[in-house]
């Protein structure tokens, strides 16, 4: 699932690690700083008429459902 975390990689004298995290759909999608990434936030805003925070809750709602997370927005 492409977008649903980022990697680390921590190196040190004695060990080398690689691991994942896993921060919560709205700090990824609030994140998205690639060209393409901006691009596609700015076609759904165009496309919603909408401002660009609805616009990250949309993708947030779309990574939730890649990820088999079902969230209450409604609270």
């Amino acid at each position: 699932m492409p977008r649903c975390y980022t990697e680390k990689c921590s190196t040190a004298k004695k060990i080398e690690t690689l691991f994942r995290v896993v921060p919560p759909s709205l700090h990824l999608a609030l994140g998205m700083t690639e060209k393409e990434e901006k691009a596609e936030r700015r076609a759904l805003m165009r496309e919603h008429q909408c401002s660009e925070l609805e616009v990250a809750i949309l993708v947030v709602r779309k990574m939730d459902i890649a990820r088999g997370l079902q969230v209450d927005f409604n609270m």
